[in-house]
């Protein structure tokens, strides 16, 4: 019984993991402490508001893609005031802010 429980419990916490690699983030981000990690993308889908008493945590290594759309339309993160946003990047793994079509090898054109 204790095999089969730990044999499930490893594959839902690899599905869970695998699962974990893009996360369309839509609204706000949460509320308390939030964590944004180096091993998921995230994609802004519109407006997205880190609101008072949230603290985003995104850790050095952090890939955050803007979908596309303009105006009303736009893909944005915005701070409210009382929120925080605790962002340490490094050198060997910076915090990156970028567009959806950026394919984070060099290749892609900025166009307006």
């Amino acid at each position: 019984m204790k095999t089969t429980l730990l044999s499930f419990c490893a594959f839902l916490g690899s599905c869970l993991f695998l699962n974990a690699q893009d996360v369309t983030v839509v609204n706000n981000v949460g509320s308390g402490n939030v964590y944004w990690t180096a091993n998921t993308t995230y994609h802004l889908s519109g407006g997205v508001f880190v609101e008072a008493g949230t603290t985003l945590h995104i850790e050095a290594g952090t890939v955050i893609k803007g979908m596309p759309g303009q105006g009303e339309s736009a893909s944005y993160l915005c701070v409210a005031r009382g929120g925080e946003i605790r962002a340490l990047g490094t050198a060997e793994a910076p915090i990156v802010f970028t567009f959806e079509a950026d394919t984070l090898d060099g290749s892609t054109a900025l166009t307006m």
